[in-house]
C-alpha cells in the first residue's frame, strides 16, 4: 500500500513552488522513500506526481523482485559449505524465472541437479531444459565466498572446461552462467589494481559472447554476475538492487533468444522477451 502526501501546488498558473512526494511501503517491504522533484508550476504539477508515483512503483517493484534472490542468499550463507542444497534455492528461483517469461518444464533446483553427458565425462548441472529428447538448455550456478584471489583464477578454468566438455558432444546448446559474489572478501589484485570483483566479472563477460557465427567451445549465451555483502542485515544483502535486476531482465533475454533461433519448434508461452 503507497500513500502520497506532502504535494504542493502553485495558485497561480505561473507560480512555481517545490513539490515534494513522501511514500510509504507497508507489509512486506517496510520503510520510507523520499524523492523530491525540481521546481514546476501549477500546469505541471499533475504530472510531476505522477511521475513521481511512476518512480516510487519501480523502485518498490525492484525491492520485491529483489527478495527472492536475498531469500538465495540467506540459504547460501546459512548452510554448511559441504552441503549440495546451499544454491538450491536459487536454482528453484530461475526455473521459475524462465517459466515466468515463456520456457515451461525447466528442471534442477529441490528436486536435484541433472546429469549431463559430456564428450569426456558426465557433470551436474543445476538447472536445465530439455526438448524432443535433448537438453537444450543448461545454467550452472556458483557462489564466492573465500579466498577469492585463490578462486577466480581456477573457476574460470573449470569453467571453460565444463563449457567445452559439453559443447563438443552438443554444440546447438544454450548455457547460462550465475554468480553470487560476496564483496565482503573482496580484494585490490596486485596487478592492474582492480578489484577481484570487477576483473572476475570482466572475465566472465569477455567469454559471454556466443552467437552465431561464433560458436567457439568454451564460450556462453548469458551471464548474470550478483554481488552481495553478507556483512549487511539480512534483506538488503544485494549491493545494488536496480543493477541486478536489469542484468536479470539481458540474462533471461540472452538465452531465450540464442534457444529460440537454435529451437524453433519450442512451445514458449510467450515471447515479450525478443
Amino acid at each position: 500500500r503507497i500513500g502520497f502526501c506532502g504535494v504542493k501546488a502553485a495558485v497561480g498558473q505561473n507560480d512555481e513552488v517545490p513539490i515534494f512526494g513522501r511514500a510509504k511501503a507497508e507489509g512486506r517491504m517496510d520503510g520510507v522513500v523520499e524523492m523530491c522533484l525540481p521546481t514546476l508550476t501549477a500546469s505541471q504539477s499533475y504530472l510531476g506526481r505522477c511521475r513521481l508515483l511512476v518512480r516510487i512503483s519501480c523502485f518498490l517493484a525492484t525491492r520485491i523482485s529483489m527478495s527472492s534472490i536475498e531469500a538465495a542468499i540467506d540459504s547460501l550463507l546459512s548452510l554448511p559449505s559441504t552441503s549440495t542444497l546451499r544454491l538450491s534455492v536459487l536454482a528453484d528461483y530461475v526455473i521459475n524465472l524462465l517459466k515466468r517469461t515463456g520456457l515451461p518444464s525447466a528442471m534442477g533446483g529441490s528436486s536435484g541437479e541433472l546429469a549431463v553427458p559430456g564428450l569426456a565425462r558426465t557433470k551436474n548441472w543445476d538447472v536445465a531444459y530439455e526438448f524432443a529428447g535433448k537438453f537444450r538448455l543448461l545454467v550452472s550456478l556458483k557462489s564466492m565466498l573465500k579466498n577469492i584471489s585463490g578462486q577466480v583464477p581456477n573457476r574460470l578454468d573449470d569453467l571453460q572446461g565444463e563449457l567445452s566438455n559439453v559443447q563438443q558432444l552438443r554444440p546447438e546448446i544454450v548455457i547460462g552462467y550465475v554468480n553470487l559474489f560476496d564483496v565482503a572478501q573482496d580484494s585490490v589484485r596486485k596487478d592492474g589494481g582492480l578489484l577481484w570483483s570487477t576483473y572476475f566479472e570482466n572475465a566472465l563477460k569477455s567469454i559471454a559472447i556466443r552467437r552465431a557465427p561464433l560458436w567457439n567451445q568454451g564460450l556462453l549465451e548469458g551471464l548474470w554476475f550478483i554481488r552481495f555483502d553478507s556483512r549487511r542485515p539480512v534483506g538488503k544483502r544485494i549491493v545494488d538492487p536496480r543493477i541486478t535486476a536489469r542484468e536479470r531482465k539481458s540474462f533471461v533475454r540472452s538465452l531465450l533468444v540464442e534457444l529460440a533461433l537454435r529451437e524453433p519448434a519450442i512451445p514458449f508461452g510467450r515471447r515479450n522477451w525478443s
